[in-house]
């Protein structure tokens, strides 16, 4: 039988953002079902301006660039980079744009 294929959104993933106990859950949580033989997960998060892009190596994903999506009413192109979770086999997608997710000030996402 094929693995399952799950896809989880959060706001937050340890170690790219640590802001509330999410960052720790959904790292932690994402690993376990991971582990499973029977499990695919991947994950997916907001690329905030602070991320390391050089610190996590983070990559271009083609197929999923300049992607249309309306949100607020508002149309948006998003593009995805990926990673994975430091000494896991968990993959990050992380949504680009910068509308959104721009460089921030020391607001309350900091990795």
């Amino acid at each position: 039988m094929p693995p399952l294929k799950l896809y989880y959104l959060t706001a937050e993933v340890a170690p790219f953002s640590e802001t509330y106990q999410l960052a720790s859950f959904s790292r932690k949580f994402t690993n376990s079902l991971n582990l499973k033989t029977d499990v695919d997960i991947r994950v997916s998060q907001p690329k905030y301006g602070f991320v390391s892009e050089r610190k996590y190596i983070l990559r271009e994903v083609i197929r999923l660039k300049d992607i249309p999506v309306i949100f607020n009413s508002k149309k948006h192109i998003i593009n995805m980079k990926s990673a994975f979770i430091p000494e896991t086999r968990v993959q990050v997608y992380f949504v680009e744009n910068d509308s959104l997710y721009k460089q921030l000030p020391d607001l309350i996402y900091k990795a």
